[in-house]
């Protein structure tokens, strides 16, 4: 088993040698070389050009939803949440992971509108695999 491995790390070794040989003679072309340093650079000044475009359009809606708060309610535990925090779904979608008496205990649907249920993700798992959330 030892000397298997250390077979296929020789072998992996020469085939490294390899490409790097075949590497080098490819970038020995003068035209060659230019051509990969002109594409790493406009990669470069492209991704320094996103990033810093892209953080402070991410920090500016950071900061309005911050402003906003969290505005969503969980119907089941009465939380607080963040849009992105939340699920959207239907009490028939919840029909399906559990029965109409545990929901009714459950969720708090005296009149809202049961065709779309907000739900907190520990809530909704909860109610997916009928536990009940201490």
């Amino acid at each position: 088993m030892i000397r298997r491995a250390a077979r296929e790390n020789v072998e992996r070794r020469h085939e490294q040698e390899r490409d790097t040989a075949s590497r080098r003679a490819v970038r020995d072309n003068e035209e060659r070389r230019e051509q990969e340093q002109n594409i790493q650079n406009q990669r470069r000044r492209r991704d320094k050009n996103i990033d810093s475009s892209d953080w402070s359009k991410v920090i500016t809606a950071f900061r309005n939803r911050v402003k906003e708060g969290p505005t969503n309610v969980c119907v089941c535990c009465g939380g607080l949440f963040f849009l992105k925090s939340i699920r959207k779904t239907s009490y028939q979608g919840l029909m399906e992971h559990c029965t109409h008496q545990f929901l009714h205990e459950t969720l708090r649907l005296q009149h809202l509108d049961t065709s779309n249920v907000t739900l907190c993700s520990t809530c909704f798992n909860c109610i997916r695999y009928s536990k009940v959330k201490n």
